[in-house]
This record gives C-alpha cells, sequence and structure tokens, in this order.
C-alpha cells in the first residue's frame, strides 16, 4: 500500500512539474526571471496589418531562439489592454528586450526579419537599432531618436560630456528618470550632442543643457526652470496637464491621444531651422 501510495505521489508530481514546465509565463515572470528576453507587444485585431505581417517572422524567429539562452513572449495588446497601457506601449508591433529585468531594456526600430531579430536575440538587444533604457532614462542616438520620440510626450535632455553644468545637474535627471520610470504617460531621454552632432542640430541646440519637451516629436516647450526634480516634474504636469503626483497618476491611450492631438494646434518652435520630426509608420 505505501508503495503505491509513493508512485501515486511520484507521478502527480511529475505532472505538476510538466504542468508548470509548459505554462506560458506571463510578462511579469518574463521580466522577473532573469534570462533575457525578446518581447513582442502586438495586436490581434484586424485593423493592426503590420501586426499580421510579423506574425509569420515573428514565429520562425521564436523557433530559433527556441535552440538559444533567450527566451521569447507575445502579448497581444488587443486583449491584455491593462498591461500595455500601464507599458505606455500605444502602438504596434513593438519589440523590446530585457536584458537585467525591469529597470534595462531595449526598444528596437530595426528590420523584423528572422536573421535580424536573432542577431538582437543574440547581442541581448544591445544593436545600433535600438533605444537603451536604464532605470527609466532612454539614450536616443541619431539611428533611433527620430523613431523613439515619434509618438507620445518626451521631455529630453541635450547635453556634452564636457558641460559642468551637464554634470551638475545629471544626478537630478536620473532621478527624474527613475520617479517616472513606471509612468506610462512620460518619456525621460538624453543626447549626448558631441557624440550625436545631427540630431541636435536638428534641434538648433546653441548651448547646454538645453531641456526640450516633445509632443510626437515635434518641440512643444522649451523648459528654462530650476534644474531639481520637483521643478521638472511640476513643468511636466503642468504643461500637458496630465498627473499630479509621481507614481499615483494612470493614463490611459486615448488621454495620450487628446494630449498629442491639442497640442499639435500649438506647437511652439524654438531657434532657426526647428522643424518637427517626421512621424513614421509602426
Amino acid at each position: 500500500m505505501a508503495f503505491h501510495s509513493r508512485m501515486l505521489l511520484l507521478v502527480a508530481c511529475t505532472w505538476l512539474g510538466a504542468s508548470l514546465a509548459e505554462r506560458e509565463l506571463t510578462f511579469q515572470e518574463v521580466v522577473d526571471s532573469g534570462r533575457p528576453y525578446v518581447v513582442l507587444f502586438t495586436s490581434s485585431s484586424k485593423s493592426c496589418a503590420s501586426c499580421s505581417q510579423l506574425t509569420p517572422l515573428w514565429s520562425q524567429f521564436v523557433r530559433h531562439a527556441s535552440k538559444s539562452d533567450v527566451g521569447t513572449h507575445l502579448v497581444d495588446c488587443s486583449r491584455q489592454t491593462h498591461l500595455c497601457a500601464e507599458r505606455g506601449v500605444w502602438r504596434y508591433p513593438r519589440i523590446e528586450v530585457f536584458a537585467l529585468g525591469a529597470e534595462e531594456r531595449y526598444v528596437y526600430y530595426g528590420n523584423r526579419r528572422p536573421e535580424n531579430l536573432a542577431y538582437l536575440a543574440a547581442k541581448h538587444g544591445n544593436v545600433k537599432d535600438s533605444v537603451h533604457i536604464s532605470q527609466g532614462l532612454s539614450h536616443l542616438t541619431r539611428a533611433t531618436y527620430e523613431r523613439h520620440v515619434a509618438y507620445g510626450v518626451h521631455f529630453v535632455l541635450f547635453h556634452a560630456h564636457w558641460c559642468s553644468h551637464c554634470r551638475n545637474m545629471m544626478p537630478a535627471w536620473k532621478q527624474l528618470a527613475l520617479t517616472l520610470a513606471n509612468n506610462p504617460t512620460f518619456n525621460i531621454a538624453s543626447v549626448e550632442c558631441e557624440e550625436e552632432v545631427s540630431v541636435c542640430q536638428s534641434f538648433a541646440i546653441k548651448g547646454y543643457p538645453t531641456l526640450i519637451l516633445l509632443v510626437d516629436g515635434a518641440v512643444y516647450r522649451k523648459y528654462d526652470g530650476m534644474r531639481d526634480v520637483s521643478s521638472m516634474l511640476e513643468f511636466l504636469y503642468k504643461s500637458t496637464g496630465l498627473g499630479t503626483a509621481p507614481g499615483t497618476h494612470s493614463v490611459s491611450a486615448a488621454e495620450v491621444r487628446r494630449l498629442a492631438m491639442a497640442s499639435k494646434q500649438r506647437f511652439q518652435k524654438f531657434g532657426s531651422g526647428v522643424a518637427p520630426v517626421r512621424s513614421q509608420p509602426a
């Protein structure tokens, strides 16, 4: 009798282990796993033609990635709307690579062929066409800035490594990014103008540091206030009318789109040669 009981227990444990192994991880489990993951945010809605076109390519890549140390995960934003809203994912498809949990990730804007995605996975996201986001701060380059800021609200610091004022304010800027890291509305970014000369020229940057608020890729307002976290947060909330306190205000995609549409009617341009960044398809 004891032997049969042990056998039943062994079978039950084996079945449970197999079930857990086969169960698809949740997004949070993926982020917390400590394993590099390539995540596709997409939509099963027929209205997303780009999503449908990417599906067979993604499937090919998933088969390839199954033989590597990099995991893959798919989020259907038409079904997991709350998750995508919390992540600030308003456009699909979107590919992100989580290298070291939620605080270290890359947003990929390059070619989506299986071989390109395989290279992306092998590099754990660190490729030319990816925006590196560390603790809420996006590091923009000439290869990525146009696509990255083309949609949504972005507060961008233009700086130079030799600028003492830039170095003095950098701790506050990083703290601002960390404070808003889980806010789906505001994106905090930086551009190193000595390295990304063409980006800074396109905004007619004359001195450092320069802080500009962009909405849908176009200049909305320049910031000339105090460079402490509280003052910059107040500027963001008053300028957009979105949010009242860090981490307490959750907005919907509709609110962000309302802000973007309204702000297009009153964009302000600063300096000669400043023009809106051209929006590109997802």
